[in-house]
């Protein structure tokens, strides 16, 4: 019965099988960032999220060490001069604005954390999510 199939036309039509799986549950996984990536392609634009994509992550990661100690220095001035909330924001969004870069990446969201817990543990000043988007704009 199977004599008439040879071995390499019984690799080559499964192979090929298994490419048009794959290739179908890739699309079906993946068919937002797909239509996302056309979308773009057809509009000209390659880049929606600014210059966040540009840093590899070593320096993103060394842009973050740099901001968290920039942070620190910040808090240890308030705390020494007893800064106000708003006067406490402003340093911090003065000192943030160089790292602009690290929005909307994991580092933004762990550096925020950071804010809130030391302010809050050093100052006694409780941080809304309406004072964070002031530091990072």
């Amino acid at each position: 019965m199977f004599q008439s199939i040879s071995w390499s036309q019984f690799i080559t039509a499964a192979l090929l099988l298994i490419i048009l799986y794959y290739i179908i549950v890739g699309v079906l996984y993946y068919r937002r960032e797909f239509r996302e990536k056309l979308q773009r392609l057809r509009s000209g634009r390659t880049n929606t999220r600014g210059d966040a994509d540009h840093s590899p992550p070593a320096e993103q990661f060394s842009q973050a060490t740099e901001l968290k100690a920039t942070i620190e220095e910040v808090l240890h001035v308030a705390v020494n001069r007893a800064w106000i909330k708003h006067e406490l924001l402003m340093e911090l969004r003065r000192r943030v604005a160089p790292y602009l870069s690290l929005q909307q990446t994991p580092f933004e969201f762990a550096i925020n954390n950071h804010i809130i817990q030391q302010v809050e543990l050093r100052c006694n000043i409780r941080l809304e999510p309406d004072d964070l988007r002031v530091i990072w704009t």
